[in-house]
């Protein structure tokens, strides 16, 4: 079981790590500490710097986000994977994690939520698109069928 001192370090090292990457610019390297400038040392060009970059960001706000999860803050959380998706709107991963928190609101909200319904299909339905040439990943379909059961859609649900 994780302690709240071990969800607490973890959140740090999720931030930090986060605020460094933010920092990185492909203008600014001659300010970066020599560690990281070996990390990016690959990515020469400034485009695959700047998508290295993203990728990486993206993936911090995501761990931050689960972060504020473990430590029953859903709402930093939603703010956290909203950046993540804004940062790589590409990015399966960070599209499926937004599409699945809104669901968990959702489904403990009791799916009373108008509003919240239509933007959780919608984001499913966003997720479903760009994964559907994904193998072995979780599937977001699984989740639209769980939407169409709490909209009482059973024949859609299938």
């Amino acid at each position: 079981e994780n302690t709240v001192a071990d969800v607490a370090s973890a959140e740090k090292l999720a931030r930090d790590a986060l605020h460094i990457l933010s920092s990185l610019d492909p203008g600014t390297q001659h300010n970066v500490q020599p560690v990281l400038i070996l990390c990016i040392y690959p990515w020469s060009t400034p485009s695959l710097h700047r998508l290295s970059r993203s990728y990486h960001v993206c993936a911090s706000r995501q761990l931050v986000a689960e972060a504020c999860l473990r430590s029953s803050r859903p709402e930093d959380a939603r703010v956290f994977l909203t950046d993540a998706v804004k940062d790589l709107p590409g990015n399966y991963e960070a599209a499926f994690a937004l599409a699945a928190f809104h669901l968990r609101i959702m489904l403990g909200n009791n799916g009373n939520d108008g509003n919240g319904a239509k933007k959780t299909r919608t984001l499913l339905l966003k997720a479903a698109k760009m994964g559907i040439d994904t193998v072995a990943k979780p599937d977001p379909f699984a989740l639209l069928g769980v939407w169409y059961e709490s909209q009482k859609d059973a024949s859609r649900a299938k």
